[in-house]
């Protein structure tokens, strides 16, 4: 075999050689981007065990102290009906501890729902505020978007908050946009320092995408469930209800 020849075959072995690594390259990075979906997923629906320890609405403390012992940080379970949000609530010393930390205390992309570290934990705040990542396939508050649909919105009208009192029924009434940074929306002092909670919710009026007219009672409370919007870097997507001290009111 002559120069040129060897020449040839040494060519066609380095092309032989790139062609298989770039292959080996590629299924390396196939497999870890299966793997990082499943890190991405992994915690973001609430497991059947975890599911075991929802507290039951007559006897809550008896679930109250099962998830405790996993996290002390527990404080409610929150459930909208008609979507996948059906959560432990946790509280952090800041509003930046459970966005990648899950119920177990553990990494994970998902995060956790999380009240805001400025509100009372037992939710007698005039306004209290939860956060949770949008995810696919509705995780955590990811279906919040079903409510962008007025169909769904004027039919699924209910959540449920348990705390370790009791259950709550909770009325949602409005579907908001706002940017991040506003500071009334994402202030859970709102209503109790810088203006009353007509004001607040004639305000919230303002930004909504679906609402409702809807009656306060004496002691009933609002809470809004907030998500990062994905076409948006600063947009959020909040959902508002009212928790009722007893009974559910259909609204107007």
């Amino acid at each position: 075999m002559g120069a040129l020849g060897k020449f040839s075959k040494y060519c066609q072995r380095l092309v032989d050689m790139v062609v298989a690594l770039a292959l080996v390259l590629i299924m390396a990075f196939s497999v870890y981007s299966l793997f990082s979906t499943y890190k991405l997923y992994k915690g973001a629906f609430v497991s059947e065990k975890l599911l075991a320890m929802k507290p039951d609405p007559i006897k809550p403390e008896l679930g109250f102290a099962e998830l405790k012992a996993i996290n002390e940080d527990v404080i409610a379970w929150i459930s909208v009906d008609g979507t996948n949000i059906d959560y432990p609530v946790l509280q952090g010393e800041d509003n930046m501890e459970y966005v990648n930390k899950d119920v177990y205390g553990d990494f994970a992309f998902s995060g956790a729902i999380f009240m805001d570290y400025r509100n009372s934990n037992d939710f007698t705040d005039e306004y209290s505020l939860l956060y949770g990542h949008h995810m696919d396939k509705g995780a955590m508050f990811g279906d919040l978007k079903k409510f962008y649909d007025k169909g769904f919105f004027d039919s699924h009208k209910t959540a449920s908050l348990i705390t370790d009192k009791g259950e709550y029924k909770i009325d949602l009434f409005l579907l908001v946009e706002a940017d991040a940074y506003d500071d009334i929306i994402f202030n859970p002092d709102t209503t109790s320092t810088d203006m009353a909670r007509d004001d607040f919710v004639a305000y919230l009026r303002e930004e909504s995408i679906n609402s409702r007219d809807i009656d306060f009672g004496e002691n009933d409370k609002i809470i809004g469930l907030s998500t990062c919007k994905t076409t948006n870097t600063n947009g959020r997507t909040i959902l508002y209800g009212v928790i009722r001290e007893e009974g559910v009111s259909e609204g107007k």
